[in-house]
Order: C-alpha cells, then sequence, then structure tokens
C-alpha cells in the first residue's frame, strides 16, 4: 500500500489565513500633513462643576443612604404628601471638634484590635500619624474657638 502523502500546511490551512491584499497606490503622509489633518490635537480638559456645594451633596448622599432626612423637602422640586406624624429632623451641621473626636476614638479602637490579631506592628506608625494630625486639628479648631470668644 501506498503511504499517503502529509498535506502542505499551506494547501490545508489556506482558509484559515489571512490574506494580505497589496496595495498599489500607498503615499506615506509627512509630518506637516498629519499635523493639518489635527490628529495631534488634544481637547483642553474641563472639569465638570457641581451645581450644590460638595458639603452638602456629601449630606444629601449620607442621608439617602441612612434613611434619616436631615434637610426637610422645600417642595419646589416634587411634591410629597406627608402625614403629622411623620416628622424630619431639622439640620444641624455637624461639630468639626466632635467629629475629630470620634474618628480618634475609631483608630485607636482599630489599632487595639490589629493588635489582638497580631497585625498591630505593621499599622502601628500610620495610625498613630493619623491620630496626631487628628489632634493637631482639634487644638487649631480650638485657638480659633478661642480667639472667636475673645473679640
Amino acid at each position: 500500500m501506498p503511504v499517503p502523502k502529509e498535506p502542505k500546511f499551506e494547501q490545508e490551512y489556506s482558509n484559515f489565513l489571512p490574506m494580505a491584499i497589496p496595495r498599489k497606490n500607498i503615499k506615506k503622509r509627512s509630518l506637516n500633513t498629519i499635523i493639518e489633518s489635527g490628529a495631534f490635537d488634544v481637547e483642553k480638559y474641563v472639569p465638570h462643576k457641581p451645581k450644590e456645594p460638595i458639603e452638602k451633596l456629601k449630606l444629601k448622599l449620607q442621608e439617602q443612604m441612612s434613611g434619616i432626612k436631615m434637610f426637610p423637602d422645600d417642595g419646589r422640586r416634587r411634591r410629597v404628601v406627608r402625614s403629622k406624624s411623620e416628622g424630619c429632623m431639622d439640620y444641624v451641621p455637624p461639630d468639626r471638634a466632635s467629629e475629630l473626636l470620634e474618628e480618634i476614638n475609631e483608630r485607636v479602637q482599630w489599632l487595639e484590635e490589629m493588635e489582638a490579631l497580631g497585625e498591630g506592628k505593621k499599622h502601628r506608625a500610620t495610625i498613630q500619624l493619623q491620630i496626631a494630625e487628628k489632634l493637631n486639628e482639634l487644638k487649631r479648631l480650638d485657638r480659633a474657638k478661642s480667639q472667636e470668644n475673645e473679640i
């Protein structure tokens, strides 16, 4: 019996190989024509400015996530029917000093948890630095309040 011939690679797989179509009229463009076409033009970035202050937007997001109304509806945007039993909290701007104390306590508790897990060494320096920054900010607030009281 004759041994079958092995098919050549090009013949068997020619259907799968991409065909390169030779182009006869290819012209290279010069740098000047590329620049004139606008290929290198970069659009100037214009940041989006929010309509409302960022702090107010943050508080609104907190309100949405918690489900507690911090800002009473003014009724202009949408009409909301409220029952008399449903009340809204009056908006009170947060006290920065109490926020700072809470943040310091959170960091101390977190560091204690990490030390209990044996990971305290890794994080101790950064947490102590953050606590020191918060304490400095607290001192600045106290100085500013005392100066306001003197005036």
